[in-house]
């Protein structure tokens, strides 16, 4: 395969699974933002605020606040000032969030382990490692992008 078939092949696989990820958030009335701050808030039990959600899923600032805005109003999802700081709002499933997230998140996080689970360990430590790299990669020759447009 010539490096350009192999570039198009890899961007097609990236494309189909942000497709996988996004027709399934649109099965279950979701945008893509939505889908993935309920994802972040179950996989983790960490304490998100808009900031750190924005930061988290590579979302701007404005997308998470707008999907926010949509899952108040459908009381899925409140906002609670963090203890010493009211400015800052603390990101939480409400009852009916969790019911939600119950029926429509947990199914595809299962689908993603079970996915996972046929690949040995092998190749799933080698899927994330070579991951990581072509990430970092990548980074380093989007930098050089900048650091060229910066400089002209």
């Amino acid at each position: 395969m010539n490096e350009l078939s192999n570039f198009s092949k890899y961007n097609q696989l990236w494309m189909k699974l942000d497709s996988l990820y996004s027709n399934y958030a649109k099965q279950n009335g979701l945008t893509a933002s939505s889908f993935w701050i309920f994802y972040t808030l179950y996989k983790s039990k960490e304490i998100y605020t808009q900031k750190d959600l924005s930061e988290k899923l590579f979302l701007s600032k404005q997308t998470i606040n707008s999907s926010l805005k949509t899952l108040i109003s459908d009381e899925l999802i409140k906002l609670v000032p963090l203890l010493g700081q009211p400015k800052n709002k603390q990101v939480i499933l409400t009852e009916k969030g969790d019911v939600f997230v119950q029926k429509q998140i947990i199914p595809i996080l299962i689908a993603e382990k079970n996915a996972l689970n046929k690949l040995n360990d092998k190749e799933q430590k080698a899927l994330l490692e070579l991951t990581q790299r072509h990430i970092n990669f990548f980074q380093i020759e989007i930098n050089k992008i900048w650091n060229i447009s910066l400089e002209d």
